[in-house]
C-alpha cells in the first residue's frame, strides 16, 4: 500500500467481503484498481525455517546523511548471517504455529542468532515516497552492522512494553516523505495506549 488511506480501504474491503457476498466482492473491486497490491498478494512467499533465517526488508525510505552533510535515500535490509533458509511448501502446510518462533528459540540455545543490518542505497531516479515501487537489485547496499538476538523473551510481556516509533530516528537518519511513516507512526500509537490502558 502506497498510503495508510489505501491500506485502510483494503481492510474495510476485506471485511466487507466472504463466500455469501455477491461477486464482485468488495475486495475484488479494491484489487482491481490496485495492481501494486495485486502484485504483492500474488507474489511467492516462501515460509522461513525460522525467524532467524528469514530477511527482513524495509519498504520506507529514509534519508542518511553523514558527517561531511551528503545525504542518500535507502531502504533498511536485515539479513541473517546464514542466508536466508526456507522451509518446502508441503513442510509449511504441517508446521505447527508457533514454528518461527519456536526454531529461534531452539537456535538460541546453541549461541546468538545474528543479522547483518544493511541500507540499500537510492538511485537519483528511484521513488522515495511509494513504498509499493521496488527498488532494482543492483543498487548498492552499506552495511552498518550487527544485530545480534540473544535471547528469547516473554511475548507478552515485550508486546505491552515497547512502542516502535518510525520517526524517532538517531542523528543523520531523518524520514523521507513517504506518507506511509507518518500513518504506521499513528497507527502504533494508537495500537500502544489500547494496549496498555488494558
Amino acid at each position: 500500500m502506497a498510503t495508510g488511506e489505501d491500506f485502510l480501504a483494503l481492510l474495510q474491503a476485506v471485511g466487507a467481503s466472504g463466500p455469501d457476498v455477491p461477486k464482485p466482492t468488495p475486495v475484488e473491486k479494491f484489487l482491481a484498481t490496485h495492481p501494486a497490491t495485486v502484485a504483492f498478494v500474488t507474489a511467492p512467499k516462501p515460509v522461513a525455517v525460522s525467524y532467524g533465517t528469514q530477511p527482513f526488508f524495509g519498504v520506507n525510505a529514509f534519508k542518511f546523511t553523514n558527517a561531511q552533510g551528503t545525504a542518500k535515500f535507502g531502504r533498511y535490509r536485515i539479513v541473517p548471517e546464514g542466508g536466508p533458509t526456507y522451509v518446502s511448501d508441503e513442510e509449511a502446510t504441517h508446521r505447527p504455529p508457533n514454528a518461527l518462533a519456536d526454531n529461534l528459540r531452539a537456535s538460541l540455545e546453541k549461541g546468538p542468532v545474528k543479522f547483518h543490518l544493511l541500507v540499500q542505497v537510492a538511485a537519483a531516479d528511484d521513488p522515495t515516497t511509494d513504498a509499493t515501487k521496488i527498488w532494482p537489485d543492483s543498487r548498492p547496499t552499506v552495511e552498518l552492522g550487527e544485530i545480534a538476538v540473544t535471547k528469547a523473551l516473554d511475548t507478552e510481556k515485550v508486546e505491552n512494553e515497547l512502542l516502535y516509533m518510525p520517526t524517532n530516528l538517531t542523528s543523520g537518519i531523518d524520514a523521507s516523505d513517504d506518507p506511509l511513516i507518518n500513518s504506521c507512526t499513528e497507527a502504533y500509537a494508537e495500537s500502544f495506549g489500547r494496549r496498555t490502558a488494558k
